[in-house]
C-alpha cells in the first residue's frame, strides 16, 4: 500500500507532476493519494491512470490557455485545468481512497470540509476539484499581464480575510489551501506501508502527528532543491512548466531510488 500527499500551489505542480511521472515509469503503484488545490487536479491524473495526458499537460504547456483564469466578482477560477480533467477518460481506477479537501464559508468563518473522490460520481468529483482550486481575488485586485507576473499569495490571503469578516464569501467553497495546505490527516487512518509527501518546500519537515504514525523510513519527502516564489503560483509559462517537471523528474528518481 503506498500513499502519496500533493500539496497546493498552482503552477508549481509543474513540479509535481514530473514527480509522479517519474514514480510511475519506476512501477510505483499508488492505492492513496490526498491533493489540495493543483495537487487535486494532478491527483485526478493518478485517478484515472492518465499519467501521458499529466506529462503532456505540463511539458506542452500552452502558456496563453493555462495562465487564462476567468475574474468573477471575488473568484479567481482557472476553467481550462478543470475542462481538461473533464475531457480524460478513466483507464485505470485503482485507488483506494483520493482525498481532496476545499474550504466552506459559513457566516464569515472557515470550515475545512474534505471528500473521498472515488464514492463520488465524475461530475461531484470535479466540483470538488474545482472547489478546492478556487482562489478568492479580493476587491481592487486586477490578473493582467502585469500582475499576474507579481502575484503573492500570501498578500492576496491577507487582503481576503479582511474581506471575509464582511460576508463577501458567505456560503462559498473555495481553495482548500487557504486553511490546509499540508492535506496529510487521511493517513491518521488510512495507513499505507509508504507515505510519499510532495511538498514545494525545500527541506520540509515531516509533521510530527505523521511521526506518531509512521516509522521514519516509511516516509519519503521529494522536496525541491530550488526555492519557489511567491510569484511562481500563477507562472504558467512553458519555458518554467517544463524546467520544474523535470526538476521533480529527477528529484523523484534520485529520492525513490535512496529510500525505496
Amino acid at each position: 500500500m503506498i500513499g502519496i500527499y500533493l500539496q497546493g500551489g498552482g503552477a508549481k505542480g509543474s513540479y509535481q507532476a514530473g514527480v509522479i511521472y517519474a514514480l510511475h515509469e519506476m512501477g510505483v503503484k499508488f492505492d492513496v493519494v490526498t491533493g489540495t488545490s493543483i495537487g487535486a487536479i494532478n491527483g485526478y491524473f493518478i485517478y484515472t491512470g492518465q499519467y501521458e495526458a499529466l506529462k503532456k499537460m505540463w511539458i506542452d504547456v500552452d502558456a496563453s490557455e493555462l495562465s487564462y483564469v476567468r475574474e468573477d466578482d471575488n473568484i479567481i477560477e482557472n476553467v481550462v485545468l478543470i475542462d481538461q480533467l473533464r475531457a480524460l477518460e478513466s483507464i485505470s481506477n485503482e485507488l483506494n481512497a483520493f482525498y481532496v479537501n476545499y474550504v466552506e464559508v459559513i457566516k464569515c468563518e472557515l470550515l475545512q470540509s474534505y471528500d473521498n473522490l472515488v464514492n463520488l460520481s465524475k461530475d461531484e468529483a470535479l466540483l470538488r476539484i474545482k472547489y478546492s482550486s478556487l482562489l478568492p481575488k479580493p476587491k481592487g485586485i486586477k490578473l493582467d499581464r502585469e500582475s499576474l507576473a507579481s502575484y503573492d499569495s500570501k498578500y492576496m490571503f491577507e487582503r481576503f480575510k479582511e474581506e471575509l469578516i464582511h460576508g463577501e464569501y458567505n456560503d462559498m467553497s473555495l481553495d482548500g489551501g487557504i486553511l490546509n495546505n499540508h492535506f496529510l490527516e487521511p493517513f491518521e487512518f488510512e495507513k499505507v506501508d509508504k507515505l510519499i509527501l510532495v511538498p514545494f518546500q525545500p527541506d520540509y519537515r515531516v509533521p510530527d502527528y505523521i511521526k506518531e504514525h509512521y516509522k521514519e523510513e516509511q516516509v519519503i519527502v521529494i522536496d525541491p532543491i530550488e526555492k519557489f516564489l511567491p510569484m511562481d503560483t500563477l507562472r504558467f509559462e512553458p519555458t518554467f512548466c517544463k524546467h520544474q517537471f523535470w526538476q521533480g523528474y529527477r528529484r523523484a528518481k534520485e529520492k525513490w531510488k535512496a529510500r525505496g
